[in-house]
């Protein structure tokens, strides 16, 4: 016998409507710049510093990371990093 869906009173729908075919493009992209891990962890690191933003130099040494090419190529330290 099947079980019928529980529905959860309290919780708001992701969606106000089905994704038209554009918008499920675009969300698709952008899922995929998220789903590595390393993005993903980066993503959280970010998050837990207090303003929301961080410099690179407070995101390679919890990835194991350097600031060598090619992870963070363009990317420099703030000069007053610490």
């Amino acid at each position: 016998m099947a079980r019928a869906p529980r529905e959860a009173p309290d919780c708001a729908p992701l969606l106000a409507s089905a994704l038209g075919a554009d918008e499920a493009e675009q969300l698709s992209a952008a899922l995929k710049a998220i789903a590595d891990s390393a993005c993903l962890r980066l993503l959280s690191l970010i998050r837990a510093q207090p303003a929301g933003e961080a410099c690179v130099c407070h995101l390679v040494e919890p990835l194991g990371l350097s600031l060598d090419p090619p992870f963070f190529a363009g990317v420099a330290a703030r000069p007053d990093c610490q």
